[in-house]
């Protein structure tokens, strides 16, 4: 596969969203586990869901109709996998000898995506027309019809691009000079900064509806859906980043008691 590169050009719009909060969101959540320790970070509107677990070395899992599937990079020390469109096509990083790199499988197909001039790349979310995003280099990137576009908030230190939708919304967070972190929506070429009222933020999700879900620990999670910020309890509490499909089925990770990690979906 063949890979060019080019700049997105963008507006930047100061400030955050408006901060309208509503309680809790109320939904059924069930936890799933293989291995000793697993994280779940993506969903489709099938409702197949990948992530990565602890087993003999950390690996990338799909789980589709109640089966988990190993994703496992060969020659690879350490396999994750992000995000996974209608089409099961799934993206993901994985680690060798000569650093990180993104992956896309493809109906068994496994291909490197290694941006340019990165050493370094993670591919993180893909959408239902086949675009990747991710992060290389210190920026977010969209790779779309084997062109590189490169995405910098500007004024930032970071930029990471983590989730993006079939109207080609793209969501993520960045780093200001003051190393605060903040989420940002890319929606045809305007940038809009996203700060929730009561949680940190992460890599997040968003759907084909325009739905964001994201978050941090400790401070928590929340889905931003038309302008109004609704916190997600799940018990035990939630670490790492999280997925939302267009149904609004939302996965993650939390906490077991026993210290280990659960996936988790709430629908």
């Amino acid at each position: 596969m063949s890979y060019r590169q080019r700049l997105v050009a963008a507006v930047f719009v100061v400030g955050a969203l408006a901060s309208t909060t509503s309680q809790a969101l109320a939904a059924t959540v069930r936890t799933f586990k293989t291995g000793t320790f697993t994280q779940a970070f993506g969903i489709n509107d099938r409702g197949d869901i990948v992530g990565g677990y602890l087993g003999a070395g950390f690996k990338g899992f799909v789980l589709s109709g109640g089966i988990f599937t190993t994703i496992d990079v060969p020659g690879s020390a350490e396999t994750n996998a992000w995000g996974i469109n209608a089409r099961g096509q799934i993206v993901g990083e994985y680690e060798d000898a000569r650093g990180t790199h993104g992956f896309l499988l493809d109906h068994g197909i496994i291909t490197t995506i290694d941006a340019p001039g990165g050493s370094s790349t993670q591919a993180l979310g893909i959408n239902d027309r086949g675009d990747i995003v991710g992060t290389a280099a210190g920026g977010g990137f969209v790779l779309h019809q084997g062109i590189f576009t490169r995405i910098d908030v500007p004024g930032a230190l970071f930029t990471q691009a983590s989730g993006i939708n079939a109207g080609g919304q793209i969501v993520g967070r960045y780093f200001d000079a003051r190393f605060v972190g903040h989420g940002f929506l890319l929606d045809h070429g305007i940038f809009t900064t996203i700060d929730a009222p009561f949680a940190g933020f992460g890599p997040i999700g968003i759907n084909a509806r325009g739905d964001i879900a994201s978050g941090s620990f400790p401070q928590g999670y929340f889905v931003l859906r038309k302008g109004i910020f609704t916190r997600i309890d799940v018990p035990f509490g939630t670490f790492g980043p999280i997925g939302i499909n267009t149904r609004g089925d939302i996965v993650g990770t939390v906490a077991s008691p026993s210290g280990n990690s659960l996936g988790f979906v709430l629908s």
